[in-house]
């Protein structure tokens, strides 16, 4: 919220997201912490985006629920990404 507030913008909705999926997604880190000391950060990064088409039905089953939450501006705690609508401020 304060770096949109900086670049210009009044935040209207700012919340978490991807809620259900940061216990995956702790533990996944943690395990794979040994690969961005050996192969570095980008390398590490550059694993973490691969797409892994069997996890996609399960991610989206587990997210679905999220979506009507955060379609009616409710504010979600604790996920692993944030999701924000912000207008330009002033005229």
């Amino acid at each position: 919220a304060a770096a949109l507030a900086a670049a210009g913008f009044r935040v209207e909705y700012l919340s978490s997201m991807m809620v259900p999926l940061r216990p995956a997604l702790a533990a996944y880190r943690r395990l794979s912490a040994g690969r961005a000391r050996s192969g570095g950060a980008a390398r590490a990064a550059m694993h973490d985006l691969r797409i892994i088409p069997v996890a996609d039905p399960l991610m989206g089953a587990l997210l679905a629920r999220e979506r009507p939450r955060i379609l009616r501006r409710e504010r979600l705690a604790g996920g692993t990404s944030l999701i924000a609508i912000a207008r330009p401020d002033g005229p």
